[in-house]
C-alpha cells in the first residue's frame, strides 16, 4: 500500500491549510448507462449555459455537487465505512439510488486542487450499503461490505450449514 506524503496528512488535518483538497467519486452499476463521476470542489468552469463546474483529473471530469463525507480510517482492524451526504439534490436521485436490487461499487479519491492528477489517498472497492434523503438531499453509507452476499431470509441452521454441528468427545 502506498504511503501517504506527511505534507497531506498535515494539509487534511489542518483547518488553517494554504492546500485545498477535493474528494472524487466514481460510483458504478450495472443498471447504470455510464459511471457517475463526482467531485467536492469546483475546481474549474465546465459550461457557462447552465453553469456547471467540477474537477478534471486525468481524461476524466468528475461534476460538482454540493457533498459532505467523513472519510475512513486507517486501522486495519475495523472495516472501512464512510458515509456521505449530498445537497441540493432532486428527489427522483433518492428513488434511483433505493432502486438498485445491488449494491453500486464506490470509488474514492483525494487530491490537492492545485495538482488534480495526482492522487494522494485512493478508497477502492467500497459499497454502497444504505441511501436514505429527503425532499432535498440524499445520504449514502458506503463500506468494505457487500450486502448482496448474505441470502435474505435464510436462517443459520445445521441443515443449512453442517459445518456447526460439534463433535462432542464426552
Amino acid at each position: 500500500m502506498p504511503r501517504v506524503p506527511l505534507g497531506f496528512r498535515r494539509a487534511i488535518t489542518d483547518p488553517f491549510s494554504a492546500e485545498d483538497q477535493a474528494l472524487l467519486l466514481t460510483i458504478t452499476h450495472p443498471d447504470l448507462d455510464a459511471p457517475v463521476y463526482l467531485s467536492t470542489d469546483p475546481t474549474d468552469r465546465l459550461s457557462v449555459d447552465p453553469p456547471s463546474y467540477g474537477t478534471v483529473s486525468g481524461d476524466i471530469t468528475y461534476l460538482y455537487v454540493q457533498m459532505t463525507a467523513v472519510l475512513p480510517d486507517d486501522n486495519p482492524k475495523t472495516p472501512r465505512r464512510t458515509s456521505l451526504e449530498f445537497g441540493n439534490v432532486d428527489a427522483s436521485y433518492v428513488a434511483l439510488a433505493r432502486s438498485f436490487l445491488t449494491p453500486a461499487r464506490v470509488d474514492m479519491a483525494l487530491v490537492f486542487v492545485s495538482d488534480p492528477n495526482a492522487v494522494m489517498k485512493r478508497f477502492a472497492r467500497m459499497w454502497l450499503t444504505r441511501a436514505s434523503g429527503t425532499d432535498t438531499t440524499i445520504a449514502f453509507d458506503i463500506g468494505r461490505f457487500r450486502a448482496d452476499n448474505i441470502p435474505a431470509g435464510r436462517r443459520i441452521t445445521v441443515q443449512e450449514c453442517p459445518g456447526l454441528r460439534g463433535s462432542s468427545s464426552s
